[in-house]
């Protein structure tokens, strides 16, 4: 499982607290985190990844080159992100039923 995120200290406070959330399912889930670097090689680092894997958004409000990351700017990343994971993650069914 990749997470990503952002070096401001609103992105770190909430890494925090999905890191220790996460810790649990360390063992049998491995976790990288991509959070110390420019969304461009956060981006690329996303797009290599094998077919299957899961990516956690967190927060990016500025990345690790110092740049503050406008409300569009990280809602288009996320939405890149998004289209991304879109293509190479198989569609779930939806599910039966309960009861």
């Amino acid at each position: 499982m990749v997470i990503v995120g952002g070096v401001s200290p609103l992105d770190q406070s909430y890494l925090a607290t999905a890191r220790q959330d996460l810790e649990q399912f360390e063992g049998p889930v491995e976790f990288t985190y991509l959070t110390d670097l420019p969304i461009d090689e956060i981006e690329r680092r996303v797009s290599v990844l094998p077919e299957h894997s899961i990516v956690f958004f967190v927060t990016l409000f500025r990345d690790s080159s110092g740049h503050s990351l406008p409300a569009q700017s990280r809602l288009s990343a996320s939405r890149r992100l998004q289209t991304f994971l879109s293509t190479v993650l198989p569609k779930s069914s939806p599910s039966p039923p309960v009861g």
